[in-house]
């Protein structure tokens, strides 16, 4: 018989100061996605996994026993570009897990942001993919479902769902969400990732990550949202606060968007590389004909590159 699957879950971890008792020292988000993917670890028959973080220094306590700590992070929007949020980048959790001593023996790298919750057989959900259809690198969507619940038409009676509810979060009835917020890749294609001065947050972040799966995989998959009580992942409640249009937010979003500019000739080169269409598999084809993450790059920077905006150019595997 063939060894279980080596599968270590990256998680964008951070303390919550000012948390609710029933929290802490997180948010609800935070706290349900945590004991989600401790249970799910547990559950795994078909995969080892590990869970690991890499946090600011002073949100050392806030990282559970059975987490690998990764060496802290020591920049962030505060320290860069003096703002009143800290909001670490994305690239230096990657990297500090690409240097951890144990990189090297996992298979894939699974990477979700904060606010997702993993369902109790996530990880053989994700073993059995990989078995069954040989992906290298897919995302899987998720289906949003309520943040609490309570008695119908009884005032006052809406409650949060904590962590001891996963067994009815896991139930409940959800929207399926086109966004993408969970990515599974083999360990050489993580090796080769680069994210820049991205920092977590506020977009874009996942059209960069997106792209470079696409491209660098041989055989890439987004996975639609489950139905029902088969759903893979889940998130509690809509949109973030991220997606309001403050100032404070648009000053982030207008910041990472200089940074994906800076970013150009590496995601431009996926974009823009020429093939010989005759070569490639049918599905091969359809991503070269259908790649939207080109499109939303060359539409957001297209007039200041001089690259014809709204048009991707001929991708590929370069």
């Amino acid at each position: 018989l063939s060894s279980p699957m080596k599968i270590v879950h990256l998680f964008p971890l951070y303390k919550v100061y000012n948390c609710e008792s029933r929290f802490c020292p997180y948010n609800q988000e935070l706290s349900v996605a945590i004991a989600a993917m401790q249970r799910a670890r547990e559950n795994a028959k078909n995969a080892t996994v590990t869970l690991a973080t890499s946090v600011f220094t002073e949100d050392g306590d806030a990282v559970p026993s059975d987490f690998v700590r990764l060496p802290n992070l020591t920049r962030s929007t505060q320290s860069e570009y003096q703002l009143d949020k800290k909001l670490p980048f994305i690239n230096d959790l990657f990297d500090n897990l690409r240097s951890s001593p144990d990189f090297s023996t996992y298979d894939f790298v699974i990477y979700t942001n904060g606010d997702i919750v993993v369902h109790e057989s996530f990880y053989d959900t994700v073993a059995s993919i990989i078995a069954k259809h040989r992906n290298d690198a897919f995302t899987i969507n998720r289906l949003t479902v309520a943040k609490g619940g309570g008695e119908i038409g009884k005032k006052g009676s809406f409650e949060l769902y904590t962590a001891l509810d996963l067994d009815f979060i896991y139930k409940l009835p959800g929207i399926k969400h086109l966004g993408y917020d969970c990515f599974v890749m083999k360990r050489e294609i993580f090796e080769q990732i680069n994210m820049g001065d991205i920092f977590l947050g506020h977009p874009p972040v996942s059209p960069l990550l997106m792209l470079q799966l696409e491209s660098l995989a041989e055989r890439f998959k987004k996975i639609p949202a489950y139905n029902g009580t088969q759903g893979a992942t889940f998130h509690l409640g809509g949109v973030g606060k991220w997606y309001k249009k403050s100032i404070r937010n648009s000053k982030y979003t207008k910041i990472n968007s200089e940074n994906a500019y800076d970013l150009r000739e590496m995601w431009s080169a996926h974009c823009t590389f020429s093939i010989n269409p005759n070569k490639l598999t049918k599905t091969r084809k359809l991503y070269v004909a259908n790649n939207k993450f080109c499109k939303r790059l060359g539409d957001r920077f297209g007039n200041r590159m001089k690259l014809p905006t709204g048009e991707p150019r001929k991708q590929g595997r370069p």
